[in-house]
């Protein structure tokens, strides 16, 4: 896809740099360098490729998080993060990309996801279900996604094998023994947006061979990433065609049908959600987090500034650019919650986390804030099986 097929397909042709993009972007908030209009903004970029001078060493084409925000603004309907991604696919196939810069988890789960795109790749992966009820046949997939390499890697502060554990202790009170895979790969969503679409492919490939084969008629998954890519990507390069829903959308439904059963005294607390950028700028997905929480005992959700289409990233994606700027945008958000600070995506957990105590100059208040996934509350308010 050249740079004219980019445009058609995204719209770009439509700006007349009304400047909202801008006004949204959370980097541009934070960033006065990448806020500049005149060479570091959505506007920017899109005018320079209007006008055939598109500056390929600029920052903001690796900088931007891709999280929507613009796009749910846009009056012309300018999808400015598939304009994004078509750029950094041919750039990086032309062998003109920059170097994408990850953070030190992020190469090595870069490097994880371009092992399991090989042909032969055999995995053990499936230690952290020993005592759960899987199965490996049936109506209703599980997808893990790569909570379990997340939580090798960042297991110093935060378990993301737990929110899987969670989830099939979740779909097991509901009566559902859920489809795991053994040989699950990535969902190949970082490759996507950075780029690297062949390996994005592959992943892609593998994992809609072995879905089928367990003859599932729904996907459910924790991660907003693997969410959107199953349910989205995975349509526009390959006949495939499958329910999927996000573990919230899952619990909700549950919830609604009654097969979800809480203890009647729980400890109060007050919580503040995080809406991650795919779950809902990119998929819409704003009332099912917030069923799920308002419907668990002693859970008080108190809304904060800058929900739902108005959200504030979590300031990193696909673990890039991990740097002051997307710290301040993740302290920034600290800063308005509550005691607890709940999010539905294992990579804001991480993001929110590593901020957390890592960050040497942040003060009491924040790091005392309890961060944790909505899958976590759902689990601790579960009425125990007799």
């Amino acid at each position: 896809m050249n740079l004219e097929a980019i445009i058609e397909s995204t719209g770009a042709f439509s700006c007349f740099a009304c400047g909202k993009c801008t006004s949204r972007c959370p980097l541009a908030q934070t960033s006065a360098e990448l806020g500049r209009e005149d060479v570091q903004s959505p506007r920017a970029l899109i005018s320079q490729a209007l006008t055939g001078a598109l500056d390929e060493n600029s920052d903001f084409i690796w900088s931007c998080l891709t999280c929507n925000a613009c796009a749910v603004k846009c009056p012309s309907n300018v999808a400015f993060p598939e304009f994004v991604r078509g750029l950094r696919t041919e750039m990086k196939k032309d062998g003109r990309a920059k170097e994408t810069v990850l953070c030190s988890g992020g190469r090595q789960l870069n490097a994880a996801g371009q092992l399991m795109a090989t042909k032969d790749l055999r995995q053990k992966r499936m230690g952290w279900a020993e005592g759960l009820d899987v199965a490996k046949e049936g109506d209703t997939l599980f997808f893990v996604g790569c909570a379990p390499y997340i939580d090798l890697i960042f297991r110093d502060m935060v378990h993301t094998v737990e929110i899987a554990k969670n989830m099939v202790r979740i779909m097991n009170h509901c009566g559902i023994k859920p489809v795991v895979m053994d040989q699950e790969v990535c969902c190949g969503h970082d490759q996507l947006w950075t780029g690297e679409e062949d390996t994005f492919l592959k992943l892609a490939e593998k994992n809609i061979a072995m879905i089928k084969a367990t003859g599932a008629k729904k996907i459910v998954a924790t991660c907003p990433e693997c969410y959107r890519t199953i349910k989205v990507d995975y349509k526009k390069h390959f006949d495939f065609e499958i329910e999927v829903q996000h573990s919230t959308e899952f619990i909700s439904e549950q919830m609604k049908a009654g097969t979800v059963h809480f203890r009647r005294e729980l400890p109060e607390v007050n919580v503040s959600y995080q809406d991650p950028c795919r779950l809902g700028k990119h998929m819409g997905v704003f009332d099912e987090p917030r069923r799920v929480l308002n419907g668990i005992p002693g859970v008080f959700l108190i809304e904060i500034p800058q929900t739902r289409t108005e959200s504030a990233c979590c300031g990193t994606s696909a673990w890039t650019g991990c740097d002051k700027v997307r710290e301040d945008i993740r302290i920034g958000r600290m800063a308005q919650s509550q005691e607890t600070l709940v999010t539905a995506c294992p990579k804001c957990m991480v993001h929110f986390s590593c901020t957390q105590q890592r960050n040497t100059t942040i003060g009491p208040a924040l790091k005392d804030i309890r961060i944790k996934d909505i899958t976590q509350l759902v689990a601790e308010g579960l009425e125990s099986e007799q």
